[in-house]
């Protein structure tokens, strides 16, 4: 009788449940699947942390242009130094030393000074072309650049060239 219910239920007496490589086959695609996924996010999340930084650093350089080119339309506008790289402080240019701390910024855009300047940090500057000093030149093209360290290493660069 009970054979027959068994036959019945398209059973056979034989077929108790899964082999083991059954199972193995099934957790290497779930394994692979799990992978896949975890690759796909981490490069997702890494790609976003990248834009940031790249719209954050954008951020900075057009807030230093305007500090720029409110400076340049003061009647008393001077540079005090040389042509070269220079980042906006306080409405005023100043040169950029090269040093550790010079002319960089937290992504908030707030300037970084001393050893309170801990990464992430933007270093910023704008290149003053060919001026005849004192007076500032009108219809330059000035080019602001910041460099900053990426997430996963490596270095990231962002131009923006204005005419003012």
């Amino acid at each position: 009788m009970l054979r027959k219910i068994e036959q019945s239920r398209g059973l056979r007496l034989n077929q108790y449940g899964d082999t083991i490589v059954e199972v193995l086959i099934a957790t290497l695609i779930i394994g692979i699947m799990l992978v896949g996924a975890y690759t796909l996010s981490t490069n997702s999340f890494k790609e976003e942390q990248q834009a940031e930084e790249s719209s954050q650093a954008n951020e900075i350089l057009q807030g230093q242009i305007e500090q720029l080119r409110a400076f340049l339309q003061t009647p008393a506008a001077v540079f005090n130094g040389t042509v070269g790289n220079y980042c906006m402080s306080n409405d005023t240019p100043s040169q950029d030393s090269g040093s550790i701390t010079a002319c960089r910024f937290y992504n908030t855009g707030a300037p970084c000074t001393g050893s309170t300047c801990l990464e992430p940090a933007f270093h910023v500057y704008i290149s003053i072309p060919t001026l005849d000093f004192p007076a500032p030149v009108k219809d330059q093209t000035y080019n602001a650049t910041a460099t900053w360290d990426e997430v996963g290493g490596g270095t990231a660069v962002v131009n923006i060239s204005v005419i003012i």
